[in-house]
């Protein structure tokens, strides 16, 4: 029988990161390793995970940046990172993340987007993006604009609050 969700890892306290073997569990669908004081970078090699729908890093004390390798997890649906020690940009090669409906990048530190809003203007089937309490610059309202373009109108995309945007919703 294969693993096909990583949850509830018990992590002895001398292993406080993602190992890079995980990336060799390629039949997992789901990642939930939510609240486990995981520290330093998520491992590419999770990008091995080619049936990865489902991924939930939040609650940890990841830092650095997200893996440009994510952008090959071409099934992922959903993305929770929130509250880490995320620092660099949002990398771009997430636009490849066609079925992406949910992301939560809240409460890390986030400096930006690798380059003009890329990863949200590919996204038609993105729902809710939350983005607050970032190190994020006024790229913001132009996402706002852009993301309008690509809306059919029949799905509204929630954004909540990111610190100073005026906007919490569009439709």
């Amino acid at each position: 029988m294969a693993c096909i969700i990583l949850e509830e890892l018990e992590a002895p306290r001398r292993h406080r990161s993602i190992p890079v073997s995980f990336g060799n569990l390629t039949k997992v669908t789901d990642i939930m390793l939510q609240d486990n004081n995981f520290t330093g970078q998520i491992p590419s090699s999770l990008s091995n995970l080619k049936y990865l729908n489902f991924i939930d890093l939040s609650y940890n004390k990841f830092e650095g940046s997200i893996p440009v390798s994510f952008g090959n997890l071409t099934r992922v649906t959903d993305i929770m990172l929130q509250y880490n020690n995320f620092t660099d940009q949002i990398p771009s090669s997430l636009s490849n993340l066609k079925d992406l409906t949910f992301i939560d990048f809240s409460h890390n530190n986030f400096g930006g987007f690798g380059g003009k809003i890329p990863f949200l203007t590919n996204l038609t089937k993105l729902t809710t993006v939350d983005l607050s309490y970032n190190q994020l610059t006024s790229e913001m309202q132009v996402c706002e604009i852009e993301i309008r373009a690509i809306i059919d109108g029949t799905t509204p995309l929630d954004f909540t609050r990111h610190g100073s945007s005026d906007f919490a919703q569009i439709q």
